[in-house]
């Protein structure tokens, strides 16, 4: 969004009604340091990156495991987080594979239904895992061929930082 700030100008106005609220940003990367700077040039404080923390104490503990012919999708279900590109994606492929989803949000909404029946529709399976432990993600990562992150907008990343740390690939 911020990239393209003119076809976003009620987001950066209310950015920025924020920023000069502060004198300290914390952001994940250079690029959105960079960003910040270039959309808020007035902005005079600093800008501190940090970098998505790794639960590593648990993500040691998983040895290798063999691998499941499965995706792991760790995400809410946001139009900007891309759970719209699953079904279709997927459903093009026509292969026999499972997608893991991870989501500490899944209740019982209308969003979520859609995007279940959408994945129903294009005969993907899908398995849904709310509020699992770091354990259970981290194994479920371990075991699968790639993270799938189709996401548009990603504040800080952690899923992608986890499944990098664990050595599986992110697509």
């Amino acid at each position: 969004q911020l990239k393209n700030p003119k076809n976003h100008k009620n987001i950066i106005d209310d950015y920025a009604k924020q920023i000069v609220k502060t004198d300290l940003l914390i952001c994940p990367s250079n690029v959105t340091k960079n960003e910040i700077r270039t959309c808020f040039p007035t902005f005079k404080g600093r800008i501190e990156v940090i970098r998505p923390a790794i639960n590593n104490v648990v993500a040691d503990k998983i040895k290798n495991i063999n691998k499941e012919n499965s995706v792991v999708f760790c995400s809410r279900t946001y139009k900007s987080k891309g759970y719209g590109e699953i079904p279709f994606i997927f459903g093009q492929l026509k292969k026999d594979i499972r997608i893991d989803y991870i989501s500490g949000f899944i209740d019982n909404n209308k969003v979520h239904e859609a995007f279940f029946k959408l994945c129903s529709d294009a005969e993907i399976k899908l398995v849904k895992h709310n509020r699992i432990t770091e354990r259970e993600k981290f194994l479920l990562m371990k075991a699968c061929k790639f993270v799938f992150v189709p996401s548009r907008h990603e504040m800080l990343g952690t899923s992608i930082a986890e499944a990098k740390y664990l050595g599986i690939p992110v697509i």
